[in-house]
């Protein structure tokens, strides 16, 4: 017995030592650098700025998680296709003397619409919570207002019908892949709007808040697919940049 009392006393200052360790990452320490963690996330998403030590920060590196970003929103617009009847992901139609390859144009959509992403400035953290290894982010957003996003392509539309509508809609209820068609037109106005000319979409009258959490790994808290699926949610509100509400055309949002 005594020779064990001996033990734990030698073993006393290592184990203090030890216990000192572990809590010089918690409280405080952990808090700030959730938070700072975070601020490089969104700085990534909504402005496109890559941190230095974006490695500490998400599971992917910034190029991977770019494209993850673009690939995840192309395949919504394929799902889309393929539930409108499209025979493949890879079509094209003319119309005019102009030709319509889906691929080339989601392809540009996409890119367009992370590119207004990016233009999303007002953005704060509001709270940091540590629970365990995970970190609850609290921020509040003006993200783009949808509704606004989409009316000038909408109005683009009607230029480019001579301002039949109507006609137009009747076409796309009564074709087989006339909601395919209408989408993919209404990428290529967005990808030349938004994309080609440099648009930038208003944003929301109001904030928004929103959550999310971040996954401690070493000393940082990490963003994972997970966390950019959400934040590339919440970068759209489906109001007026005037925050009032409505319907959009009858014509498929880009989005």
């Amino acid at each position: 017995m005594k020779n064990w009392k001996k033990v734990v006393l030698l073993l006393m200052p290592i184990l203090a030592l030890t216990v000192l360790a572990g809590c010089s990452f918690g409280g405080d320490t952990a808090s700030k650098n959730a938070k700072d963690d975070a601020q490089g996330v969104l700085d990534f998403v909504y402005k496109g700025d890559t941190a230095s030590n974006f490695s500490d920060i998400s599971t992917m590196s910034a190029s991977d998680s770019k494209q993850y970003i673009l690939d995840t929103w192309a395949q919504t617009q394929y799902d889309y296709f393929k539930s409108q009847g499209a025979p493949s992901d890879d079509f094209s139609f003319k119309l005019g003397d102009t030709t319509f390859d889906s691929k080339e144009i989601v392809t540009d959509a996409v890119t367009a619409r992370l590119q207004a992403t990016r233009t999303i400035s007002d953005y704060q953290i509001t709270s940091v919570t540590i629970n365990g290894n995970e970190a609850k982010i609290t921020a509040k957003i003006k993200p783009i207002a949808s509704l606004s996003e989409q009316h000038p392509l909408t109005t683009a539309l009607s230029d480019m019908v001579d301002g039949n509508l109507t006609e137009y809609d009747n076409f796309i209820k009564s074709s087989d892949e006339g909601k395919a068609f209408d989408r993919i037109v209404m990428l290529k106005l967005y990808a030349i709007y938004y994309g080609d000319h440099n648009k930038v979409p208003d944003k929301t009258k109001d904030y928004k808040t929103i959550e999310f959490t971040l996954k401690n790994s070493g000393n940082h808290f990490q963003a994972d697919k997970d966390v950019y699926n959400y934040l590339m949610q919440q970068s759209r509100a489906d109001e007026y940049s005037d925050g009032t509400g409505g319907s959009s055309s009858s014509s498929s949002s880009s989005n």
